[in-house]
């Protein structure tokens, strides 16, 4: 999962995938505005089969927290 999340998120920013782990925050350290991050949630949505609530998506800050969230979606 952490690779498929790198390569969505290195189509919104200049990072090299391998600098990209799951204590990365999503604004801080890999600079995505609040608009990547809606995109990128709609291509995990698309990637993983899952539909994200708008509403949880505020309590995740790092990628390791979206790989809990997209995990606990797939159960």
């Amino acid at each position: 999962m952490l690779e498929k999340m790198r390569s969505i998120i290195c189509n919104y920013v200049d990072i090299e995938p391998e600098n990209i782990t799951e204590e990365s925050n999503l604004t801080d350290d890999l600079g995505l505005s609040s608009y990547d991050i809606m995109c990128v949630l709609g291509e995990l949505e698309e990637e993983f089969g899952v539909t994200v609530n708008e509403a949880e998506i505020v309590d995740i800050h790092t990628i390791g927290e979206a790989m809990n969230y997209i995990k606990s979606l797939q159960n």
